[in-house]
């Protein structure tokens, strides 16, 4: 992490690309571990290999802060593969109001019907 006149700029500089920023040392710690473990997962889900990490620290000005953050690459992994997302679907009228009736939950319904179909139960 570096002091800016804004704020804390933070770099990974065993994985050229990674950066992010907060307001203050706690945010930017925050966000550290939010880009941290997205630039990850793209490096996973592109099977791109995951650089080794250096073994000593070369502090390029004063005003560096070295900062460790831990991460959990799986459970990320799993956390953002089951978390919810929208999806636009057409269907008739009278269908959709006659579930509407019912006090159908359309997610529900379109989630069982898509794992039976697949022939899944979980994400992998």
């Amino acid at each position: 992490m570096e002091k800016a006149d804004d704020g804390y700029s933070v770099y990974f500089p065993d994985l050229p690309g990674c950066i992010s920023w907060g307001k203050d040392l706690e945010e930017a710690q925050i966000n550290a571990k939010e880009a941290l473990d997205l630039h990850l997962f793209g490096l996973v889900e592109e099977n791109e290999n995951i650089p080794e990490a250096s073994k000593t620290v070369d502090i390029q000005n004063a005003t560096d802060i070295i900062c460790l953050i831990t991460t959990y690459p799986q459970i990320f992994r799993d956390n953002f593969e089951n978390k919810k997302a929208k999806v636009n679907v057409t269907i008739p009228n009278w269908l959709k109001n006659q579930a509407l009736s019912e006090k159908v939950n359309f997610s529900q319904v379109l989630e069982i019907a898509l794992k039976e179909l697949l022939g899944t139960k979980a994400v992998n």
